[in-house]
């Protein structure tokens, strides 16, 4: 009789590149998500830093939270749901599912019938079950019957925020709000809103204090003297 650990490899790879495909969708998934909050997140942080002027500690404080909110977005709906393992009769129906009624719950009863058969089915028909599984699964592409569009929907989004950010970075005023809100400890200074230049040709001297005429008198022994107010 056929045990778990003796199915056939067309139906243990095809479970398995099935799963590899959903998984690294997910992760493909997580990564556009949380490339759009972490965008969204530093964007807010520096409107708050140009408009508010908090103190470097707030700065920190708001800078990790942005941080925070992309790591938790990868983790959440990339990470877990592609590390979490799943039942192999689960990933069975799940590929069943996928393609569509082609394999006709072939996959989920062979491997139903080879980890616990059932009472008065013959162990003829157990291996005959599993062989018409086998040959279905070897006419399947696992890899593309998992759709790859909530990945390629998420890296888009993830890919217009990231460039719109990039185009704005050409700005120096917005690059350094950017990279304050970024790397708050990186000792950029807030770009401000006045430019002194200094002019060749603009520069004056100081006027000289007048000096009033002096006058003079005669005295009445007739010399002559002289003052100045």
């Amino acid at each position: 009789m056929t045990t778990p650990d003796q199915l056939p490899a067309a139906i243990s790879d095809a479970i398995a590149a099935f799963e590899r495909r959903r998984r690294l969708v997910l992760v493909l998934r997580g990564v556009g998500e949380a490339a759009v909050v972490q965008v969204g997140a530093l964007i807010v942080v520096a409107a708050v830093d140009q408009f508010a002027h908090p103190a470097l500690a707030t700065r920190v404080v708001l800078s990790g939270t942005a941080w925070l909110a992309g790591g938790a977005v990868l983790v959440w709906r990339g990470l877990v749901p592609a590390l979490a393992r799943r039942d192999p009769l689960a990933s069975a129906h799940a590929l069943e599912r996928a393609a569509g009624g082609t394999l006709a719950e072939r996959l989920s009863s062979a491997l139903q019938l080879s980890a616990t058969p059932a009472v008065g089915v013959s162990v003829w028909m157990i291996n005959r079950t599993v062989a018409l599984a086998a040959q279905a699964a070897a006419t399947l592409d696992p890899v593309h019957l998992v759709s790859s569009r909530p990945a390629r929907r998420a890296l888009f989004a993830g890919s217009l925020a990231v460039a719109a950010l990039g185009l704005a970075c050409l700005s120096p005023t917005l690059a350094a709000l950017a990279a304050r809100a970024a790397w708050p400890l990186a000792g950029v200074g807030r770009p401000s809103g006045y430019v002194i230049s200094v002019l060749p040709g603009a520069s004056r001297s100081a006027p000289r204090s007048r000096r009033r005429p002096a006058r003079r008198w005669r005295c009445c022994a007739g010399t002559t003297a002289s003052s100045r107010n």
